[in-house]
């Protein structure tokens, strides 16, 4: 069961990633353990490993979140270390219901327990959530950071089975992102 989840998960994080190949990168990122853009920095944890980050125009975003970067890692029960974007321009509480009920929609068994404010490294308001889905030994644990930058709504997010990660040790992985709002006419 644990290996079929883990095959399940790496579909999920490496189908968005086979569209790299079909898009112009114009150079690798000089550290591939660092997610920069316009408006904003992420600094993966140590032991994670990269799979790959892209950079999508604001102009070319949808409305559901696509994964930017992502992060393993690896080992006998890998983590998952995500950043999506989306184009939004509500709210922060509006882009948590989206993104609360993309979850929903991508796991039907899902379960957003916990919503509540918090901040990203340099002050910039953000929304905190947990979710779990699955069953059994497959049971996983989504925490995920969200905020919202006036033209996206991003989400950086860890998964893991449950039992291998805290809410403290998660928040920890997540804590290294600072953001402000996108530049305009930037895309």
């Amino acid at each position: 069961m644990t290996r079929k989840l883990f095959l399940v998960l790496a579909a999920l994080v490496l189908l968005p990633l086979g569209a790299f190949a079909q898009e112009a990168t114009p150079t690798p990122p000089a550290n591939p353990m660092v997610f920069d853009d316009p408006a904003m920095h992420f600094v993966a944890p140590d032991g994670y490993k990269p799979l790959g980050q892209r950079q999508i125009d604001v102009d070319h975003l949808s409305d559901d979140p696509q994964v930017v970067a992502a992060w393993v890692e690896p080992g006998g029960r890998p983590k998952e270390l995500l950043i999506q974007q989306q184009a939004f321009d509500g709210t922060l509480d509006g882009f948590v219901s989206n993104y609360t009920q993309f979850i929903r929609n991508t796991f039907s068994d899902a379960q957003v327990r916990d919503n509540r404010p918090v901040s990203l490294k340099n002050g910039m308001p953000a929304m905190y959530l947990d979710a779990t889905m699955g069953s059994g030994f497959g049971t996983t644990k989504l925490y995920a950071v969200a905020w919202i930058d006036g033209q996206r709504g991003v989400v950086i997010s860890v998964k893991a089975l449950i039992g291998e990660l805290d809410e403290k040790a998660a928040l920890k992985l997540l804590s290294n992102a600072s953001a402000v709002r996108y530049p305009p006419n930037r895309g």
